[in-house]
């Protein structure tokens, strides 16, 4: 890589594939649930994506959409892995294994909603196609802060 290009898009990356990798460890024991290394592949293709384009185009907004959805779903992933191991070997087990199920359910999903909406209302240059669509950006992240205030609170 060179000096001038973002390390962060990578950094995400390999933070996506520790993720899930923990993820799957820690889901070992529940066979009834969906193994996420399969999960993760999609997760990962979609993440290396992102990093692709982010790296070479830093300041197109489209690479940084694509990062964020997988991201999420890798940490969303973890977070239900671990807060499933923490039910399963008891609460002293895991701390904070409630509040970490209620970020994962709440957040990961909107993160990932919001970016694929946002990532269609800037492609392919990174900004909206006229100034009349940054009300609709800005719409479209006021709903997903509600939406995810919302799913916690319920």
């Amino acid at each position: 890589m060179s000096g001038d290009r973002p390390r962060l898009p990578r950094a995400l990356l390999y933070g996506e594939v520790s993720a899930i990798v923990l993820a799957s460890v820690l889901a070992l024991p529940a066979l009834e649930a969906i193994p996420p290394l399969l999960v993760g592949v999609p997760i990962l293709t979609y993440g290396w994506l992102g990093a692709r384009i982010a790296e070479r185009a830093p300041g197109n907004a489209v690479g940084w959409l694509l990062s964020a959805p997988a991201t999420a779903a890798a940490a969303g992933l973890l977070g239900v892995s671990y807060s499933l191991w923490g039910e399963r070997h008891g609460s002293p087990a895991l701390p904070l294994a409630g509040a970490i199920e209620v970020v994962s359910a709440s957040v990961s999903p909107v993160v990932i909603g919001v970016s694929l909406m946002l990532t269609f209302q800037l492609f392919p240059t990174g900004r909206p196609p006229s100034p009349g669509w940054r009300p609709v950006g800005w719409f479209t992240v006021a709903a997903g802060v509600a939406s995810a205030a919302a799913i916690a609170t319920s």
